[in-house]
């Protein structure tokens, strides 16, 4: 049985969930329709997410349609959950983005479309909503040709719009689609296109002909000999175009009124790629360089945990895995090579949304998920004893929001600590840490929705009441002068006088480019790992209180009678003499830059432009997009707490952005 790895990407409300419930149930994997307004999706079953009707983490999906297996992750539209987005496309072979027919592209749009460009996966178009007043199904079309500078090939023509929709032409076979139910199951009718449609149908196909033609010699051939093009060569080469990057396959429909499922489903099978159709890279730790590996014939065992998740019912993480080669089963002996751990999980599964289905094996190409992981984290490669590869690690964005959380009862501090480091194996763009003096508890996400959302599950999920603070900005520390000292402690540890020297060379690096410690005298590798630990712990907790980043440590000497002195002192030691000539290497603090896309009615760009103005923004670019003003600008985070309502109220709610972060600079108090 062939395999498609799929994700489903968009703006918020653009349909997303509807989509993949109405392929749930189409495909047989539901027995009912589920319905995001009566909270009761498939795919959607955090209690969040049905309170609010968006998706906020991705949920993994295995169906069935023409004996072909398809995995889909359902991902969420909403900016503080790009991370989710991120990790999802990295184990995808294709994907569908749904546009709505009204509001065509949207700023969330625009982010998922170049995440899944960043990521070269193959995708299809799918045009939802057309039943709704202002639906324009060739006004969207253009839209995508225009501002993604891609060749959409338009495979459905929508048979009337908004209250008049009622199907859509197969401009391929040249046939109507009318979509019914008989006995409480769905069918497609087919009927000879009307009269009065088939001169654009006509249009339409010649138009998919010639764009089609420009990337297939055959379809070229064929065009100027005057021949017949067969259904089947255009289906052939559409798929071989898609999977190229060439074209966007274009098709339309409403979702919630089950028009234009059954053939969304079939496009997903004829023209998205097997996991088999391309190689796949790695970094050979043997060889030092990247190789690329056809999984159709490795059979040693590849893998990458993608994504972690928490299930209160069984008290456990579930570890979702894509195998790229060979087969993952309970025989392996499996290895987690980023962390050089070896790993044992107790049971595999086949994943349907918070449902498991126990099976034996995860095989190359597949998606499933296991229990029982000790050391892996999301972004982990897997492989079996012997095979020195890893797979590209992915990276997250840097966590800018932070909020105080302390629990109602003071008997429940552990209890809370355990639950955020629970949170914190799940999210990588969430973290939690605590102030050693004032023993406070600060929890750390990518936005004001994202720190509520893990609030709400704390009080909801885990039963933990807690207080919480205002949202407040998550800073770093680092230093702008170079110091070159040697730091003595004497000391009387057990009744024994201690003498130790460490030479340290502290000095700030380029932004952006981290930590970096680095040896240049020679000192035995467990005191190496104690120096680490002991600088380490204050780059993770800085010295006001935030995470130090872009800071360079040197250690140029360590003199000490070994007999006297053991890791735990000098563990302690190489902290404080950190600690010590960071403060005197003039320390600074940095505060989070973000990016903004603006999009906004032209006639309300003057009023955006003030607010930015009056937030300090600096805009990069003003660019002309239909009725649309593009502004991209950056400007410090602290100054866009509640710039959603501020842009709201300035177009009069029809302007909407995207943020992200961009970099650290120093904040002038």
């Amino acid at each position: 049985m062939e395999i498609r790895n799929i994700g489903i990407m968009a703006h918020i409300d653009a349909g997303k969930t509807t989509t993949t419930e109405r392929i749930i149930y189409y495909t047989g994997k539901s027995h009912k329709i589920g319905d995001v307004d009566s909270g009761n999706t498939v795919t959607d079953w955090m209690t969040q997410e049905q309170d609010r009707g968006i998706t906020i983490s991705s949920a993994a999906i295995t169906c069935y349609w023409r004996e072909h297996q398809i995995n889909i992750i359902d991902t969420p539209g909403h900016v503080d959950f790009t991370a989710e987005v991120e990790r999802s496309l990295r184990v995808l072979d294709g994907g569908i983005v749904i546009f709505s027919a009204v509001d065509g592209i949207q700023a969330q749009t625009e982010t998922v479309w170049k995440q899944a460009s960043k990521y070269g996966i193959p995708r299809l178009a799918y045009i939802n909503k057309m039943d709704r007043v202002g639906a324009d199904f060739i006004k969207v079309v253009e839209d995508i040709k225009n501002k993604f500078g891609i060749v959409p090939i338009v495979l459905q023509m929508p048979i009337g719009s908004e209250s008049t929709f009622k199907g859509v032409v197969d401009i391929i076979r040249n046939k109507e689609l009318h979509f019914e139910f008989k006995d409480d199951k769905p069918i497609v009718i087919e009927e000879v296109v009307r009269e009065d449609f088939v001169e654009n149908v006509k249009i339409f196909r010649e138009n998919l002909i010639d764009s089609l033609s420009n990337f297939s010699e055959r379809i070229t051939e064929l065009f100027l000999e005057n021949s017949v093009i067969d259904d089947s060569l255009i289906m052939e080469e559409i798929r071989r175009c898609t999977i190229s990057g060439f074209i966007v396959p274009v098709l339309v429909g409403t979702s919630l009124k089950n028009i234009g499922i059954e053939p969304l489903i079939d496009a997903i099978v004829d023209y998205l790629p097997s996991p088999f159709e391309k190689n796949f890279s790695v970094y050979s730790l043997k060889t030092d360089r990247s190789i690329s590996i056809d999984p159709k014939n490795e059979e040693n065992l590849s893998a990458l945990v993608f994504k972690v998740q928490y299930f209160s019912a069984i008290a456990a993480h579930l570890y979702f895995i894509r195998v790229y080669s060979g087969e993952l089963n309970s025989s392996k002996r499996v290895v987690n090579v980023t962390k050089n751990k070896r790993e044992k999980f107790t049971r595999i599964f086949r994943v349907f949304s918070n449902k498991n289905e126990q099976i034996n094996a995860i095989k190359a190409g597949d998606i499933g998920a296991v229990i029982g992981l000790k050391y892996s984290v999301t972004g982990d490669t897997l492989v079996e004893e012997g095979n020195e590869i890893i797979l590209e690690p992915l990276v997250f964005p840097e966590p800018v929001v932070l909020i105080s959380v302390e629990p109602e009862r003071s008997s429940d501090d552990a209890r809370l600590k355990e639950v955020l480091e629970i949170i914190a194996k799940e999210d990588p763009t969430f973290n939690y840490k605590e102030n050693k003096e004032t023993g406070q508890l600060l929890v750390s996400g990518m936005g004001e929705l994202h720190l509520e959302i893990i609030i709400i599950r704390i009080r909801d999920e885990f039963k933990l009441n807690i207080y919480t603070g205002k949202p407040q900005i998550s800073y770093r520390e680092s230093l702008s002068l170079e110091v070159n000292d040697v730091f003595k402690f004497v000391n009387i540890f057990s009744g024994k006088e201690v003498d130790l020297k460490i030479g340290m060379i502290v000095s700030p690096l380029v932004r952006g480019e981290g930590n970096k410690i680095e040896f240049e005298c020679s000192v035995d590798s467990l005191f190496q790992a104690a120096i680490l630990r002991g600088i380490t712990s204050v780059f993770s907790t800085g010295i006001i209180g935030y995470p130090i980043i872009d800071t360079g440590v040197k250690i140029t000497s360590l003199d000490f009678d070994k007999g006297k002195i053991n890791e735990s002192v000098i563990e302690s030691v190489s902290g404080l003499a950190f600690n010590e000539f960071f403060k005197r290497a003039n320390p600074i603090k940095l505060e989070p830059i973000m990016m903004l896309e603006i999009r906004t009615p032209i006639e309300y760009t003057g009023e955006v432009v003030s607010t930015l103005n009056f937030v300090g923004g600096i805009i990069h670019s003003i660019s002309n997009f239909e009725d649309y003003e593009i502004i991209k600008a950056e400007a410090a985070f602290e100054k866009l707490f509640g710039y959603t309502s501020v842009l709201r109220s300035s177009t009069k709610g029809r302007g909407d952005f995207t943020m992200e972060f961009s970099y650290f600079k120093e904040k002038h108090e």
